[in-house]
């Protein structure tokens, strides 16, 4: 006999009603069951898989960051000045916004 597969639409539902119509009652009882289970299989796999995805994209830093220093300095410098609200970007390329604490900042490190 054929593989039954969980209906994910109703012309789905329609073909596994008509197979099932040909088994005896328990044989339809088993393969809805056996269908039922490798749905909800396929959908564990599929979250497992997405999950995975996810976290191999993902770095490991305590602070939240997706660089780290060892890996690419200017990345993470970057990250760094903008999470501590240092600066923030202008809609013109290349332009920046300096926050008062980090012009503050600026002037203790120009007058040492």
């Amino acid at each position: 006999r054929g593989r039954v597969c969980w209906p994910t639409t109703m012309e789905d539902e329609r073909k596994l009603e008509e197979s099932m119509a040909e088994m005896s009652v328990d044989e339809a009882k088993e393969a809805k069951k056996k269908a039922k289970a490798e749905a909800k299989a396929a959908k564990a796999a599929k979250v497992a898989a997405k999950a995975a995805a996810a976290e191999k994209g993902k770095k490991k830093t305590k602070l939240g960051l997706s660089v780290t220093k060892e890996e690419n300095f200017g990345d993470w410098y970057s990250e760094i000045v903008t999470e501590a609200e240092l600066i923030s970007y202008y809609d013109v390329s290349g332009c920046y916004i300096l926050r008062p604490w980090a012009y503050a900042i600026w002037e203790e490190l120009k007058a040492f």
